[in-house]
């Protein structure tokens, strides 16, 4: 049902873009990209963890969560243009809501391992080539969020445990394409990879190494001035 609702989600934000070119006349696109800009974003983001599990009850060496979710989110940056370049600086923030989790049971013993992400906000320079009123980019940076790794033990031999990690730094890499719809508004589709890096848990009887990583792929409406 959520991706019935993501298709219908995305595919209205490009009709949304030639609804604002009608209401803005016969105004045609501006050659330039020498502009700052708002807009928001909406689309479909998932989350990858890999983790290794070594501990005398478990030893497991391919473990991975998964999970995809909508995300929705807001941008702001500003665009430099200059010799058939365009030079750009732009921040971000999404919500979206992925997690997932497993269970392992091994002689009585119960382990679960967890992973979300909850929120991620970007600060990206990107670089992009101009064609008529088109704008394909690669864009780079920081990110930030609420991403979390976590395990728990519950058992019967051994003391049960927990253990949470929160990742909110990362680095965050992807490319995109804009169009300009009429000289304010435009039109843009992106896709972006984030990187949260690892974490080792050092349990009791073993240890729990985590790896974090997450994309989302969005389409958007831009309002430039």
């Amino acid at each position: 049902m959520k991706h019935l609702l993501l298709a219908g989600a995305v595919c209205a934000l490009v009709p949304a873009g030639a609804l604002a070119a009608d209401q803005g006349g016969s105004t045609p696109p501006d050659s330039t990209w020498d502009r700052t800009y708002i807009g928001a974003q909406l689309g479909i983001a998932g989350l990858n963890s890999d983790w290794t599990i070594d501990d005398f009850v478990f030893d497991l060496d391919d473990v991975s969560l998964t999970d995809t979710c909508l995300v929705l989110g807001v941008f702001a940056g500003h665009d430099v243009q200059m010799d058939g370049f365009v030079l750009g600086a732009e921040a971000d923030f999404n919500f979206l809501d992925c997690n997932d989790s497993e269970t392992f049971i091994s002689d009585g013993e119960g382990l679960t391992v967890s992973a979300s992400v909850d929120a991620i906000g970007s600060l990206r320079g990107r670089v992009g080539i101009p064609v008529d009123n088109l704008l394909f980019y690669a864009t780079a940076g920081i990110a930030v969020g609420t991403a979390t790794v976590s395990y728990a033990t519950s058992d019967y031999v051994v003391p049960a445990g927990s253990d949470a990690h929160d990742l909110k730094l990362g680095l965050v890499a992807g490319a995109g394409v804009e169009a300009m719809v009429t000289d304010t508004v435009g039109v843009r589709l992106q896709g972006l990879y984030y990187n949260f890096g690892s974490h080792t848990f050092d349990a009791e009887f073993g240890s729990y190494k985590a790896d974090l990583s997450a994309f989302a792929l969005t389409a958007g409406v831009t309002w430039k001035f």
